[in-house]
Order: structure tokens, then sequence, then C-alpha cells
């Protein structure tokens, strides 16, 4: 059985360093006056972490398959989960016409800035794992 506990740290850290500035933005734009772009980017984070959460469950899953024909199916099927419900979730974005759109787009590319910035600099000297270097 895989181990998930790097899947999940990888999601928690991610968690930790966007939920915060994903909540104070959005408070400031609801207190400016723009719900529908507050509400937006609330949406499109939470699903963001979602779409991490599906992507690191499935990378440990493929690491831990013996057969390289059957990681790189389940590989391909991850994938395309993953962009049919980003589609999804984007056609209830514009079928409600009450989100933003622009501000529920934004948040799905913080999960890549936030992980690209933790391996830049490091915070705190720490890996992903959690150990320090």
């Amino acid at each position: 059985m895989p181990d998930y506990t790097l899947a999940a740290g990888i999601v928690r850290r991610v968690a930790v360093r966007m939920v915060p500035g994903a909540l104070a933005l959005a408070a400031a734009l609801w207190l400016a006056g723009w719900k529908a772009a507050a509400v937006g980017l609330l949406a499109g984070a939470t699903f963001a972490l979602c779409r991490l959460y599906l992507l690191a469950h499935a990378a440990v899953c493929i690491a831990c398959q013996s057969d390289p024909g059957r990681a790189q199916r389940m590989a391909a099927h991850s994938y395309a989960v993953r962009y049919v419900l980003t589609a999804l979730f984007l056609l209830a974005v514009i079928q409600t016409g009450a989100v933003s759109l622009p501000a529920a787009i934004l948040p799905l590319f913080a999960p890549g800035f936030v992980l690209a910035a933790g391996h830049l600099w490091g915070k705190g000297g720490e890996s992903l794992r959690g150990d320090r270097n």
C-alpha cells in the first residue's frame, strides 16, 4: 500500500502558505465591494487545492507501480480527469454569472507558484518533506 505522507505534506505546506493570503485578499475584495471577485478567489483557491491533492495522490500511486505501461496509463488518466474537472469548474463559474471568472482562474496557478518559491527560497531551510537540509 502506498505511503501518502509525502503527498499530504506537500498539500499541507501549500495550503498553509496559500490559504491565509487568499482569505485576506478575499476579505479585502469583499470590503471593497467586489463580492463576485472575492467569491471567485475563494472558489478558485479551494479548487486549486483539491486539484493539487488529486495530483499528489496520483503521483504517489504512479510511483508505486512496477509495470511502466500501467503507470503511464494511470498518469494519462489522472491528467485527463484533472483537466476535465477544471473545465467543469470553469463552466460552472461561467454559468453562475455571480462569480468573477478572472478571480476564479488566478488561484489555479497559486500552488505552482508556492511550490516553485519553496524550491527557490527554501523557507527556513526545509525541504518539501519538512526535514532540514
